[in-house]
């Protein structure tokens, strides 16, 4: 979809929330990635390699799986932020947040 690939660059080359926001999310998911890592290494050599295999497989599913849950989670707050913003005072929606 070209034409909202655009808009998604130039929202993110004008906008500091846009950025802030692909910032903030590549940072918890190279730590996220990271500190899996980091974990993994001893189990590698301190398990024996079947009993690895399967907690490092799970080790990983589990940590790709909270990182998306976060970054759901992330977006909508961030959606619901901006839609919150673009509403005037003392309409429906209530006040900028």
């Amino acid at each position: 979809m070209p034409s909202k690939a655009a808009a998604a660059a130039a929202e993110y080359a004008t906008n500091p929330h846009v950025r802030r926001g692909h910032r903030l999310a590549s940072t918890v998911w190279g730590v996220g990635l990271i500190a899996e890592a980091l974990v993994r290494v001893p189990l590698v050599y301190l398990l024996p390699v079947d009993v690895s295999v399967g907690v490092t497989e799970a080790l990983w599913i589990a940590t790709f799986v909270g990182l998306m849950v976060w970054n759901g989670w992330y977006v909508r707050r961030a959606q619901q932020r901006r839609d919150a913003g673009r509403r005037e005072p003392g309409t429906a929606g209530g006040t900028p947040a």
